[in-house]
């Protein structure tokens, strides 16, 4: 059982206390929702819009924190990011699930890639196959099985996962880079403002 290893989850409110756009300001938390995170987990949170702090007064739910584990589960389901530990506390929006996880059980790192892995993925496309909303409800969540190795073990994997993202994208930047190089060369020589010779 994962008694005691999550602390808390929690979506976003619903209804009226939902936030329109007149809500919004230029300060106050940041307000989160599924469309902010990317399929590699990064957070663009300069597109993120703000609450001012007597709007947040009125909420009962939603408040996410620094190491917070974020799931989207609603139109745009299964996207999973961390909140860094210097993250200021926020808000999450309906399309978002944050876990807050007990440390000394669970480490956050290991549980985001769990939350992405096709493990899970099978358990809440077989529920999303039997209605035909884009949504993997909270109530739902809830029952996913998630295998829980010790914690050294649960950190050893998260890390040797997290060595290989990096290679990843130091991969991807690397195809970006000649990409880029690839287009202004076809520009040049194609126009003739380099010359070959043959």
């Amino acid at each position: 059982t994962n008694e005691g290893k999550i602390i808390e989850f929690q979506d976003g409110n619903h209804c009226g206390l939902h936030p329109k756009n007149t809500d919004f300001s230029t300060e106050g938390r940041l307000f989160l929702t599924a469309t902010q995170i990317d399929e590699d987990g990064f957070l663009s949170s300069s597109e993120c819009k703000r609450l001012p702090e007597s709007f947040c007064k009125r909420l009962r739910i939603g408040f996410a924190q620094a190491k917070d584990v974020l799931f989207s589960h609603n139109a745009v389901v299964g996207r999973v990011s961390v909140l860094p530990i210097d993250f200021p506390n926020c808000i999450v929006g309906t399309s978002i699930t944050y876990y807050r996880l007990n440390e000394n059980e669970l480490n956050r790192f290991y549980f985001s890639y769990l939350l992405r892995s096709n493990f899970i993925k099978k358990q809440y496309e077989l529920e999303m196959d039997q209605t035909t909303r884009k949504q993997f409800s909270i109530l739902k969540q809830a029952k996913l099985k998630i295998p829980l190795p010790p914690l050294p073990e649960q950190q050893q994997i998260a890390s040797i996962l997290s060595n290989i993202d990096t290679q990843i994208q130091k991969e991807k930047l690397h195809k970006s880079n000649l990409e880029r190089l690839k287009k202004g060369l076809m520009q040049k020589l194609l126009t003739g403002q380099i010359r070959v010779k043959v």
